[in-house]
């Protein structure tokens, strides 16, 4: 016998994995999206976006998810202890 799913499950990207590209855009000036990462989620390392804005990068969520474009400018000082990865 096979086994049949009895449901299809949509799982939503990794955001600590987003995470990376996002950076690179923000350090390239680029512009970088991923499809499937939205404001609900309840991912903590999606907080990369809120940081990225604070360094003047376009950065958040709309109709087709996460992206950030521009350059970043500037520095932080920023407690990341609640950001596991």
């Amino acid at each position: 016998a096979r086994y049949r799913s009895p449901r299809v499950y949509a799982v939503e990207p990794d955001a600590s994995g987003a995470a990376f590209f996002f950076v690179a855009a923000a350090l390239t000036g680029g512009e970088v999206r991923v499809p499937g990462l939205h404001a609900g989620s309840a991912q903590g390392d999606l907080r990369c976006l809120a940081l990225l804005r604070e360094l003047g990068v376009e950065a958040g969520f709309d109709e087709r998810g996460a992206y950030a474009r521009g350059r970043a400018a500037g520095a932080l000082d920023v407690d990341l202890s609640h950001e596991p990865d």
